[in-house]
């Protein structure tokens, strides 16, 4: 599961980098409003934004990993360990 391991570290390293971004990019006030008064629906729209991430990444893996396993060619053995 090398590739399984080597993907994850990848999306973990995306996930962190688009985060720090945001940080980035927030107001200097500390309340994450943008200075228009809105951060309550700025704070519900992100956890909304951040539920359809984590669905996508989520099975992001699975789905990887599930290719890269299909797309080499199998020996009875090898099909064995994956059906378990």
């Amino acid at each position: 599961r090398t590739t399984y391991s080597i993907v994850e570290k990848m999306i973990d390293q995306g996930v962190t980098a688009a985060l720090a971004a945001r940080d980035a990019l927030r107001s200097t006030n500390g309340d994450d409003s943008h200075n228009s008064r809105i951060g309550v629906r700025r704070t519900e729209m992100f956890a909304k934004e951040a539920d359809k991430m984590e669905k996508y990444v989520g099975g992001l893996l699975d789905m990887i990993y599930g290719s890269v396993v299909a797309s080499k060619p199998k020996t009875m053995q090898e099909a064995i360990e994956i059906a378990n």
